[in-house]
């Protein structure tokens, strides 16, 4: 229940000055520490209005525990506020080894923290000690790896420029926040904890391996296609590599996903979570064009257009809300479905044309072009599923596993069968290949 109105704070919190430090060509020490601060104050600021209105979220909810949650994750804030600027640099020079640390460390110690907490028989408060292990870990592994460390408080006058940038990547994510927390205080508020619960589970076990395909991706993509610029030649091979790259990975395990909804919760979850089910295989399916759009990003934000992408995703906003209304009479499940259609058939194709409409570099001829082959793979996946799922009578685990067998080496297959299939994958082969090793 709290989580969503956290992510807003920490929206706020963030105003986009990390992206900004990214995309930026060039940018001094001085111009990075009056970020800092700034970014800091609004933290703190944010902190005692979250603490504040504690009581009126608790009374939302109609859920007097919801008041000590805030107030503990609220002084989280300005913590994780510290290492904003850090990450930022560490993205903007490339560091990978830094990066990839920082995706499994923090995760690693949340895992450790809530287990051993749990045990101890802490209850929902295990899951409130994770977070705060993960964000101390975060923040102390980050300051760690970057060198760089702010100045003293001082007025620089370019910051206003960085501001103006950080202000567009901010109005991107708060219309972008309605996707992704709306539907939660939706089903909070009307359905209650259990329901929200469930929805809640299916949700993550989407969108957090997504995001570990994703947000790798993205924190190389984002400086890389910086630093080509839209003029240079290589910027769209870049660009269609890095997204081929994903939906290699990914795809096959989003349909296996879909399909085995089932057998997939029951291993992950027990018995008792088996609700999550249909909501976890809608969403999964939704998923699908998760890689697409989230790419969209890197083009607004390279191209400096983020004055566009703000009107798009503004859209997508008003049409996921518009889905999760719709889906509302039919509980969690109803929710999971029409964020699914939505987003796969609505939000992502407006984007993209949105994202390539005036491009000069990457238009939406490129990218369906692109896409064609992994369509018709992921088509062909399907039914090898089906087949397997039908008349394969085994456990859940040996089917699991049979499935991930199946479906990547027939997707691969498959492509590897088309005349645009194979240096698709080769590309793909070396580009991953030239990222571990500048690991």
């Amino acid at each position: 229940m709290i989580a969503p109105i956290l992510a807003l704070v920490q929206l706020i919190g963030d105003f986009g000055l990390g992206q900004a430090i990214v995309v930026r060509r060039e940018i001094r020490s001085t111009e990075v520490s009056s970020l800092f601060w700034i970014g800091l104050l609004l933290n703190v600021a944010l902190a005692l209005v979250l603490a504040l209105v504690s009581p009126l979220i608790a009374r939302m909810y109609g859920d007097p525990r919801a008041v000590p949650i805030t107030l503990a994750l609220a002084a989280l804030l300005p913590v994780s506020g510290l290492a904003t600027q850090h990450a930022a640099l560490l993205n903007r020079n490339l560091n990978y080894i830094a990066l990839a640390l920082l995706d499994i460390a923090p995760s690693t110690v949340y895992l450790a923290a809530g287990v051993a907490t749990a045990w101890r028989g802490w209850g929902y408060w295990s899951l409130i000690a994770a977070t705060i292990a993960d964000t101390l870990a975060g923040v102390i592994l980050t300051w760690s790896f970057s060198r760089w460390r702010p100045g003293w408080p001082s007025y620089d006058p370019n910051v206003w420029s960085l501001l103006r940038v950080s202000a567009h990547i901010a109005a991107y994510n708060f219309a972008g926040y309605a996707t992704t927390s709306f539907d939660n205080i939706l089903i909070g508020v009307t359905k209650g904890a259990d329901a929200l619960g469930f929805y809640d589970r299916g949700y993550k076990l989407v969108v957090q391996p997504i995001g570990q395909l994703i947000a790798p991706v993205t924190r190389i993509a984002v400086p890389l296609l910086s630093r080509l610029g839209p003029a240079d030649i290589r910027y769209k091979r870049a660009y269609l590599d890095m997204v081929h790259m994903m939906l290699l990975i990914g795809m096959p395990g989003i349909l296996i996903a879909t399909l085995m909804a089932k057998p997939i919760v029951f291993i992950f979850l027990g018995r008792r979570w088996l609700e999550v089910a249909p909501i976890f295989a809608w969403l999964s399916f939704g998923s699908l064009a998760s890689p697409v759009y989230s790419s969209t990003f890197w083009l607004f934000v390279t191209q400096n257009r983020t004055e566009q992408q703000i009107y798009y995703v503004t859209i997508v906003s008003i049409v996921s809300v518009l889905s999760f209304i719709a889906g509302l009479p039919w509980g969690p499940t109803g929710v999971a479905a029409g964020a699914a259609l939505s987003f796969l058939f609505v939000s992502t194709p407006l984007v993209c044309w949105g994202a390539t409409k005036k491009s000069a570099v990457v238009s939406m001829t490129d990218l369906i072009r692109a896409l064609r082959p992994f369509v018709f793979a992921g088509l062909v996946t399907v039914g090898a599923l089906e087949i397997i799922k039908a008349y394969l009578r085994v456990s859940d685990v040996t089917l699991l596993g049979v499935s991930l067998l199946f479906a990547y080496g027939t997707f691969l297959a498959v492509l590897a069968c088309l005349p645009s299939g194979i240096p698709i994958v080769r590309r793909a082969w070396q580009l991953s290949t030239l990222l571990v090793r500048r690991a």
